[in-house]
C-alpha cells in the first residue's frame, strides 16, 4: 500500500507571540551597502538569464525542449563550459539535476548515438562530467503527519548536503506540489525553495509548464502556469518559444529579471536549432539573434 502523505496547515502565530518576535531587522541603508560590500559579486551560470545565488524560473509548452536545455545547462556549469553565445564567469560547480520528467532509458536515448537498425542495444555514450549529479523520485515513506512536499524538500536538502551541491536544477516544479496548483500553494512552494537557496547558499533553476496559448502572441509572464505569484519569488524568469517556421527551431526570451539590464527581449532573442551534437548530445545550438515577431509569425 502506497505511503499517504497528510497536507498539514502551518501554525498560526498569536499576537501575543508576534509582538515578542522579531521579523524585521532594521539598519540605516549606508550600513546595508557597507554589509553588501563584504560579499562577492554573483558570476553568470547562464548568461543574464541566471545568476549565482539567484531562484530562476524556466518555462514553456511541452514539447518545446526544456528538459534538453535543463541538462544541457547543468553540463556547462558542471564542466565550466559555456553556452554559446551566453556568457559564464562561475567556475565549474557541483549540480544536482531532479529529474521528474524522463526514464533512465528515456536519458540515455538522448545522450547516446543513435541506434542502427540491427543493434538492440546503444553505444558511444556521452561522457558527463563528474560533478553533475542526477535524482529520480522514487516511492518515499512518510514519517507521521507530514505533507509530501516537506517531506521532499527535507530530501532535496539531504541530497544537496551530501553531494555538496550548489547548484540545483528542479524538472520539473509540478511534482512539487500534491494538489492543484492554487496560489496558497505556489506561495507556500517558492517560499520553501527560496529558503532552501538561503539557507545552503544554492543557485536554483526551477523548469515549469505553460497551459495552452496563442503561439502567435508573444511570450510574456502570463504565460507561466499556476498562479502568478510563483514570478514575484523569482529573480529571474525566461521562456522558449517556438518558431512557426521551423519545427526545431527554438528561441529564449528573457521575462523578468533583477541583477542586469534586459539583454533578450522580444527584438533580441536568441534562436537555436535543437539536434544532437557530436552525434550523442542533444542539444540547443545557437544560430542568430532574431526578432521574436519574425518567429512567430507563419511565413
Amino acid at each position: 500500500m502506497p505511503p499517504t502523505f497528510v497536507t498539514t496547515c502551518e501554525p498560526a502565530i498569536s499576537m501575543e507571540n508576534a509582538s515578542n518576535t522579531s521579523f524585521l531587522e532594521i539598519k540605516p541603508i549606508n550600513e546595508w551597502l557597507a554589509l553588501s560590500k563584504t560579499k562577492s559579486t554573483p558570476k553568470f551560470l547562464f548568461g543574464e538569464f541566471w545568476l549565482e545565488g539567484e531562484l530562476s524560473i524556466l518555462f514553456a509548452d511541452t514539447g518545446k525542449g526544456k528538459s534538453i536545455l535543463a541538462v544541457q545547462i547543468a553540463e556547462a556549469i558542471a564542466r565550466g563550459v559555456p553556452i554559446t553565445p551566453l556568457k559564464m564567469t562561475a567556475e565549474p560547480q557541483k549540480v544536482l539535476y531532479l529529474d521528474f520528467e524522463l526514464s533512465d532509458k528515456q536519458l540515455e536515448m538522448r545522450y547516446a548515438e543513435d541506434a542502427a537498425d540491427n543493434k538492440e542495444t546503444l553505444t558511444g555514450h556521452h561522457d558527463f562530467s563528474p560533478n553533475f549529479f542526477r535524482a529520480e523520485l522514487r516511492q518515499m515513506a512518510a514519517a507521521g503527519a507530514v505533507s509530501f512536499e516537506d517531506a521532499l524538500i527535507e530530501q532535496i536538502r539531504s541530497a544537496v548536503e551530501e553531494k555538496a551541491a550548489k547548484v540545483l536544477i528542479i524538472d520539473n516544479i509540478t511534482y512539487l506540489r500534491s494538489g492543484a496548483v492554487r496560489t496558497g500553494e505556489a506561495i507556500k512552494l517558492m517560499r520553501k525553495l527560496k529558503d532552501l537557496k538561503n539557507e545552503l547558499d544554492l543557485s536554483i533553476l526551477v523548469l515549469a509548464h505553460t497551459p495552452k496559448r496563442n503561439t502567435t502572441w508573444p511570450l510574456n509572464v502570463n504565460d507561466l502556469q499556476g498562479s502568478k505569484v510563483m514570478a514575484n519569488f523569482a529573480d529571474n524568469i525566461f521562456a522558449i518559444g517556438g518558431s512557426a517556421s521551423y519545427s526545431d527551431v527554438r528561441y529564449l526570451k528573457h521575462i523578468k529579471l533583477r541583477s542586469t539590464e534586459m539583454a533578450y527581449d522580444a527584438l533580441n532573442v536568441p534562436t537555436f536549432r535543437i539536434a544532437k551534437r557530436e552525434g550523442n548530445f542533444l542539444a540547443f545550438q545557437f544560430l542568430k539573434f532574431e526578432d521574436e515577431r519574425d518567429l512567430i509569425a507563419d511565413r
